[in-house]
């Protein structure tokens, strides 16, 4: 009996299994206008600010907390530095994203 149902539930994966994971696809599948704004600000944006954007530093730590290079804010005005990783307080990520919001 239970070798019956174990086959059974075996099929019934085997054939559901597709349908489902496409279904799921369809459901978070992100909208047309989003996908159309992506593009066009992909369109925008030039080779380094594209490369800049996956362009990683860490910030120094000081003996008063976390410090940042003079050159690491000048490269975050010009797009050429899209993260920093270690930006550990609140204030220092907000001092970061107005750099590159309002300076650049």
């Amino acid at each position: 009996m239970s070798n019956t149902i174990f086959r059974s539930l075996i099929t019934w994966l085997l054939v559901a299994g597709p349908f489902w994971g496409r279904l799921c696809a369809q459901m978070y599948r992100p909208s047309a206008a989003v996908e159309d704004r992506v593009t066009a600000l992909l369109d925008k944006m030039s080779l380094e600010e594209k490369i800049g954007q996956l362009t990683l530093y860490t910030t120094d730590w000081g003996s008063t907390g976390p410090t940042i290079r003079e050159g690491y804010k000048n490269d975050i005005r010009s797009g050429a530095c899209g993260n920093l990783f270690n930006s550990h307080t609140v204030s220092f990520v907000r001092e970061l994203q107005r750099i590159a919001v309002e300076e650049t």
